[in-house]
């Protein structure tokens, strides 16, 4: 994903990981994270393979993330791959670090998008309902 200012960021969705690059590839930071979240979002992917261990032709594969976005601002947001509620973390443009986490519907949220006025809008997988945020 590419911000306003050219800064490439690269998010792992296998891997408790964050990565900031220059527009010409230099690594400006790398933001491993120990959340909360990922430890329960790895802790479903353990449960889900356990429940197929005898089907070798099966694999839940580990997925921390469902979606990543950039405001308007440059800062990243990333959905994460939980069933509920909604939670998006918010990482800073200038420096990478952990803005804030943002908390919505208890809906499993497959895509999140930013509209002109920087409203932010989610879409529920199951439900199928959209959603809208004003983050002022």
């Amino acid at each position: 994903m590419v911000g306003p200012d050219g800064t490439v960021w690269a998010v792992h969705r296998g891997l408790p990981l964050i990565v900031r690059y220059t527009r010409e590839g230099e690594l400006l930071s790398t933001h491993k994270l120990d959340i909360k979240e990922y430890a329960a979002i790895h802790g479903s992917f353990l449960e889900e393979n356990k429940k197929i261990e005898n089907e070798p032709n099966r694999f839940f594969p580990l997925k921390y993330v469902n979606d990543v976005v950039i405001s308007a601002q440059g800062d990243l947001h990333v959905l994460l791959n939980l069933p509920a509620p909604m939670t998006v973390l918010v990482f800073a443009q200038d420096d990478g670090s952990l803005l804030k986490t943002l908390k919505g519907p208890p809906d499993r949220i497959s895509r999140i998008n930013f509209d002109q006025q920087g409203r932010l809008y989610a879409l529920g997988a199951d439900s199928h309902y959209i959603y809208r945020f004003s983050l002022d």
